[in-house]
């Protein structure tokens, strides 16, 4: 296995045009998907999520869609620091983020919260 440099993430699938930043065990399903449908993206794996690798975010910037990724946790960190650091490199393509949301959830499991609120692998390849 090859090991990856501290802050560096790993590139799963490259394509064109559009990319998905994803984060936890959750890639390998997404990415199993995306081949299974031969869709052309770029999945990044955010093994580190801080420090995050800045050279593949620079590699993003001709991108024209780029999702960022996180059934695991709700926007504020992660998420809002990767749009930060697109929009401080000069992004000008759309960033669609998807995260749990920050509210209360009564009742449910982490599937059943996954499709409620989105957060699924078919959510995210739908929005491609």
């Amino acid at each position: 296995m090859k090991k990856i440099p501290y802050g560096s993430w790993k590139v799963e699938l490259e394509g064109k045009e559009k990319a998905i930043i994803s984060v936890g065990p959750l890639t390998v399903k997404l990415k199993e998907a995306l081949i299974e449908k031969n869709l052309n993206v770029t999945l990044l794996n955010a093994i580190y999520l801080r420090p995050y690798d800045k050279t593949k975010l620079k590699d993003l910037l001709h991108y024209k869609k780029i999702i960022i990724y996180n059934a695991y946790a709700t926007k504020e960190g992660f998420a809002n620091a990767i749009e930060a650091e697109l929009l401080s490199l000069g992004y000008k393509g759309e960033v669609i983020v998807k995260t749990v949301p920050t509210e209360f959830v009564k009742q449910a499991t982490i599937d059943e919260q996954r499709e409620h609120y989105h957060l699924t692998v078919n959510d995210i390849i739908s929005l491609l």
